[in-house]
């Protein structure tokens, strides 16, 4: 199912937690509200 640019979904959220300062480790929590009739999700993470 095709979805046009009217029903482009709200900006995630993003929570992120550091395992200490200088460790240059963490995690990061990303949330959305679904979109009716989705069956999958494309997450793209870069690092820069």
């Amino acid at each position: 199912m095709l979805r046009s640019v009217q029903d482009k979904p709200e900006k995630a959220t993003i929570k992120t937690v550091s395992n200490g300062v200088g460790t240059g480790t963490g995690a990061m929590n990303l949330s959305w509200k679904a979109m009716p009739g989705a069956t999958g999700y494309k997450v793209i993470i870069g690092n820069g």
